[in-house]
């Protein structure tokens, strides 16, 4: 489901990758954590607006740190779900096209007034 999700962003022109949020076991034994708890498999970036997506596998829910991840992203103003399928994704971007304004509000930033960032 991953690789289909990543494929069709890709496909309509977004800015999409695989985040891998796993730590390291080291030779001596001893574990390296990941940096940052919760972060979404899949973020994106499309027309401007920031998307982060959980993959889980049917009737499965997200973790608290996953969750709160997804909620830290909306609250920024980006867009993020959790799904167990490629149509809920292909439907949140179709949302997106018609009508941004329904999937959050998308507050100015005051950056964009320089052209070189």
């Amino acid at each position: 489901t991953q690789k289909a999700i990543l494929d069709y962003l890709n496909t309509i022109g977004a800015v999409a990758v695989k985040f891998n949020n796993f730590g390291f076991r080291k030779v001596d034994g001893s574990f390296i954590p990941p940096r940052e708890l919760g972060v979404s498999d899949i973020l994106a970036c499309y027309k401007g607006r920031f998307i982060a997506i959980e993959v889980k596998s049917t009737n499965k829910k997200p973790s608290v740190v996953q969750a709160d991840f997804l909620e830290r992203v909306q609250e920024a103003g980006g867009v993020g779900i959790c799904t167990d399928n490629i149509d809920d994704v292909i439907n949140m971007m179709v949302r997106l096209e018609v009508n941004p304004s329904l999937l959050g509000v998308k507050k100015p930033h005051p950056w964009r007034r320089y052209k070189n960032l």
